[in-house]
């Protein structure tokens, strides 16, 4: 069980227990979206109406990253839905408007969609094979440039893949895409420009997959 976030107050007062609701994404529990006046990320962070708000996850849900899909919304946004579609298309619908009652609400059903890379959760209690280190480098400006060194193993010669993606699966960069003979190899990816926070590593070693977690800060 993983506590998510505040559903928020009651709808309307003769029930108590009808909230925003949420969903997961039934082509990728690694998604789920929800309806509530709180940030998720933080639960202390009111808006003023109820907001679609999406978390991602890379670790089986034991954490979860918050972005907002609607923002300063004049009208609540309730009831998220995600009809199946396959894994990198979504369709998030959801009602916007008032809701008085069960019977007397005043909404329309909006929606927007995504495409998106799948980035796969990282496995439980395994190792990914893929470790990172933070190192500043000087630049002849006398700025420094941070940048993060990724190092791996090729246990013999193939095709090595190695990208990086935001949690919600945004792909930002391909840091090798070739075929590298049996080594011990390091990527070096400069983080100039790139906002904090965590990103995701996924290092394709032939026909084996990796993935890891990478955490930028300035």
């Amino acid at each position: 069980v993983t506590y998510i976030g505040k559903a928020g107050p009651k709808m309307y007062a003769d029930e108590q227990d009808y909230t925003g609701l949420a969903a997961l994404n039934p082509d990728d529990p690694n998604r789920i979206y929800v309806s509530s006046p709180f940030n998720p990320g933080d639960d202390n962070s009111r808006a003023g109406k109820r907001e679609i708000w999406r978390g991602t996850t890379d670790d089986h849900g034991e954490t979860w990253e918050w972005e907002p899909v609607t923002a300063n919304s004049s009208e609540d946004n309730f009831r998220p839905i995600i009809p199946k579609w396959k894994p990198g298309k979504e369709a998030v619908l959801w009602f916007r408007g008032t809701y008085e009652t069960a019977q007397i609400f005043r909404t329309n059903i909006v929606g927007t969609f995504y495409d998106y890379d799948v980035v796969s959760a990282c496995p439980k209690n395994e190792k990914t094979g893929l470790n990172t280190a933070v190192n500043f480098m000087a630049q002849t400006t006398g700025q420094h440039t941070r940048q993060i060194i990724l190092q791996y193993n090729v246990p013999s010669a193939t095709t090595v893949s190695l990208k990086i993606f935001t949690v919600a699966g945004k792909h930002i960069t391909t840091l090798v895409n070739s075929r590298v003979a049996a080594s011990s190899q390091k990527a070096i990816w400069n983080t100039a420009g790139i906002s904090v926070g965590t990103y995701l590593a996924r290092l394709i070693v032939g026909n084996s997959v990796y993935t890891s977690r990478v955490n930028v800060q300035h």
